[in-house]
C-alpha cells in the first residue's frame, strides 16, 4: 500500500471473496458477507427518508436494495435457511470497519468492530 492511498471497495470485496473461498464447504452455508457498497447505499436511503420522516418507506427501499445487491440473502430464495453469521464491511470517511450480525435462535446479536474507536 502506498502512502496516502486507501483501500477501495472492490479490493475489499476481492479479499473477502478469497477469504471465504478458503473456508470448508460445510461452513460456507452458515456465513454471508454483504457487498462493500451495500451499507453506503442503505445509509444514504435512511438519511434521505429520515429527513422526510418516512421510516417505513425507507425500510421498504432498504429491503429492495438488499434483494438487488445480495439476492442470495433473500428469505424466500433460501427457504428459511438464513446464515448464522452476516458480515457487513463499512466504509467510514478514511477507514474501514466491520459489523458482524449473528442470527441464531436464542443467540442473536450485533457487533461493530472499529479500530479507530477502540472497539
Amino acid at each position: 500500500m502506498y502512502k496516502g492511498r486507501y483501500l477501495r471497495g472492490d479490493v475489499i470485496n476481492m479479499y473477502i471473496n478469497e477469504a471465504f473461498l478458503k473456508k470448508p464447504r460445510e461452513q460456507l452455508h452458515s456465513m454471508f458477507y454483504m457487498n462493500t457498497f451495500w451499507f453506503t447505499k442503505a445509509s444514504e436511503l435512511v438519511a434521505r427518508y429520515d429527513k422526510t420522516n418516512h421510516g417505513e418507506e425507507a425500510m421498504i427501499k432498504i429491503t429492495r436494495l438488499r434483494k438487488s445487491i445480495c439476492p442470495e440473502l433473500h428469505d424466500e430464495d433460501m427457504q428459511g435457511n438464513l446464515p448464522t453469521w452476516i458480515f457487513v464491511p463499512i466504509h467510514g470517511k478514511n477507514h474501514w470497519s466491520l459489523a458482524i450480525i449473528r442470527l441464531h435462535n436464542d443467540d442473536a446479536w450485533l457487533a461493530h468492530l472499529d479500530s479507530s474507536q477502540g472497539t
